[in-house]
């Protein structure tokens, strides 16, 4: 959070909900950082090992838990952490057999209609149903 003069601003416990990128009050931030791992700087959560959003990091920056340095590594790991996860996507719809296709195409009809082009953002997949 910056103020009018654009310095970083520090939250404190009299911060109010307006105060915070995420909108949560000061207790549910600290609640939620008491859920997170740090590992070489990188921030992640305890339930899924996932790296939070900017707003959540910012947050816990701001609040003096983390610095700019955690935020920077956390940013880093997620964009890997991303990378991975959508080339592990592509693979998957790589070889997905005829009967999952013929679902997943049945469901977009059901949901959709009949003659809308579908577009798959992620593997550039095009298909009428």
């Amino acid at each position: 959070m910056q103020n009018k003069e654009g310095m970083q601003m520090k939250l404190t416990n009299e911060s109010s909900q307006q105060d915070t990128e995420t909108g949560y009050t000061i207790q549910q931030l600290r609640m939620n950082f008491a859920t997170v791992h740090i590992n070489c700087g990188v921030v992640r959560w305890d339930s899924n090992d996932r790296v939070p959003f900017d707003d959540m990091l910012n947050d816990f920056r701001d609040l003096g838990l983390i610095d700019r340095a955690d935020v920077l590594l956390s940013q880093d790991a997620r964009e890997i952490d991303n990378e991975a996860f959508l080339a592990e996507y592509a693979e998957a719809q790589k070889n997905r057999s005829p009967e999952q296709i013929a679902e997943e195409r049945y469901e977009a009809r059901a949901a959709h209609g009949a003659g809308v082009k579908m577009v798959n953002l992620f593997t550039g997949e095009q298909y009428t149903t």
